[in-house]
């Protein structure tokens, strides 16, 4: 299953630092974008030696997916989703600029109708075009050839706008892309991968094995496979088979550099017209592992993209799970659940302290540190910077297949300590999400019940001198019922 792979190279320097400068302030309450910008711009789309882009020869397609509006009162501008799109994908879009998030785009563009460029095309030469003339907003582009072929990787770019030096008047900054080709024959998986969807969760630490299958032809010269990798490791050795064989016809030696600018790794075949004659098949497959670093975010997650010499690609994702807490004083917060509207008022708490575990599996429920079986703590934290952390800001993955517990050891100052401890369970976390959870304290002393004196403290003075004075008072009343008997 072919999936976006373009990481959108110039896209991401280019958008990004276009819509930084538009002081964007997506989901205000007060804002009113109502105002649509007039002036117009152009979508480049840049080929590479390899893989050059040409007008003769390809039909283009483009769809606007979101507006840059403007608030004529603050003059602050926000990209606002068209009909038919979810504006939660456009802001997320936004904000990370990744293949992932733009394939959700893609998915909604069906019915989307197309712009008018048939007289807008032209060849930058031979190698890229310049497409127009759009207002500024977000734009899918889809390139086929004279067949109809989808023949370029799906493109979601943006013509932005941007402040002119000294005034506020607005300019349109054209937008810009550099993409690759696109050719289903490349197919990659996961070993294990039942669903074959090319979308798969596992555990930060966890070592998965990919396949990348090919076919190979007689007049090849060469023939190379690289893989770029988002938040996953090379491990050992890459090793070559023949179509449905069960022993390696070769280790392959890792490229370095990289034959592919940007890649991981790439390996070469220097002669697939001897592997057809010595093998009696032109299909093959590489196999290696990689495994999954524990640092990242939800949004990102993990992605396994190959790309070969005969413009192929492929790519599998790996989605995680994520946890966001929320530390409040429980008088000003009157919700059951996270509701996003309420969360707004309440005080937020700084200083509580959490253990975060994760199940190992060796007895039911939580088992606490320092007893048997104990489950293993994957994290300690306190909550800090308005009483919120979660673990994309610590760039830690969560496995949506395990269990978490999570367990308050301290309080806030002024505060006291939930009964019990253990705040809240998550087996299934939902994968590419982050779980959002409110925990709520009590105002009263943050030392309860009763503590024993350590020798020498203040606790012994104190007790004590309570000791004397009910001593010389049983005294004394010992003495005046003898004298008044």
């Amino acid at each position: 299953m072919a999936h976006i792979t373009n990481k959108l190279r110039g896209l991401v320097a280019a958008f990004v630092a276009v819509f930084a400068a538009l002081a964007l302030v997506p989901g205000s309450a007060f804002a009113d974008f109502s105002e649509a910008f007039t002036q117009t711009g152009t979508i480049h789309i840049e080929g590479t030696n390899k893989y050059p882009v040409t007008a003769e020869g390809n039909t283009f397609v483009v769809k606007k997916v979101a507006d840059v509006m403007r608030d004529p009162v603050t003059n602050e501008t926000d990209v606002i989703a068209v009909s038919g799109v979810n504006q939660t994908d456009v802001d997320t879009w936004v904000t990370t600029t990744n293949a992932q998030n733009a394939e959700k785009i893609v998915a909604q563009t069906a019915g989307l109708a197309a712009e008018n460029i048939a007289s807008s095309v032209t060849d930058q030469d031979g190698n890229g075009v310049t497409l127009g003339n759009f207002t500024p907003g977000i734009y899918y582009v889809q390139v086929s050839d004279s067949t109809g072929t989808v023949k370029y990787e799906s493109i979601v770019v943006g013509v932005g706008v941007d402040r002119a030096e000294g005034s506020n008047n607005w300019v349109v900054v054209d937008g810009e892309v550099t993409v690759k080709a696109s050719d289903a024959s490349l197919d990659k998986t996961v070993v294990g991968d039942e669903d074959g969807d090319d979308v798969i969760t596992a555990a930060p630490g966890e070592t998965l094995t990919f396949q990348v299958a090919f076919t190979l032809t007689e007049n090849m010269p060469y023939f190379w496979v690289s893989d770029t990798m988002t938040n996953m490791e090379l491990v050992g050795d890459v090793q070559l088979f023949a179509k449905d064989g069960e022993t390696a016809i070769a280790t392959l030696p890792v490229d370095d550099p990289c034959v592919d600018e940007g890649a991981t790794f790439s390996v070469t075949l220097d002669n697939p017209a001897q592997l057809l004659t010595e093998n009696g098949t032109s299909e093959f497959y590489i196999q290696y592992k990689a495994k999954v670093t524990d640092s990242g975010t939800v949004a990102d997650g993990a992605a396994n993209a190959a790309h070969a010499s005969n413009n192929g690609t492929d790519e599998v994702d790996v989605q995680f799970a994520g946890l966001k807490v929320y530390k409040v004083d429980a008088d000003s917060y009157t919700a059951e659940e996270f509701d996003a509207e309420a969360i707004k008022g309440a005080t937020m708490l700084d200083g509580a302290e959490f253990d975060l575990y994760i199940e190992n599996g060796n007895a039911d429920g939580l088992q606490m540190s320092g007893t048997e079986n104990a489950d293993t703590v994957l994290k300690h934290f306190a909550t800090a910077d308005g009483g919120v952390w979660s673990t994309d800001d610590e760039q830690l993955l969560l496995d949506p297949d395990a269990t978490y517990y999570l367990v308050e050891t301290k309080a806030p100052s002024g505060y006291v300590l939930n009964d019990p401890t253990l705040v809240k369970t998550f087996a299934g976390l939902d994968a590419n999400e982050v779980a959002q959870v409110v925990v709520k304290n009590d105002k009263g002393d943050k030392d309860q019940g009763i503590g024993l004196p350590e020798t020498g403290g203040m606790g012994t003075v104190a007790l004590t001198a309570a000791g004397v004075v009910l001593v010389a008072g049983a005294a004394a009343f010992i003495v005046r019922s003898r004298k008044q008997n």
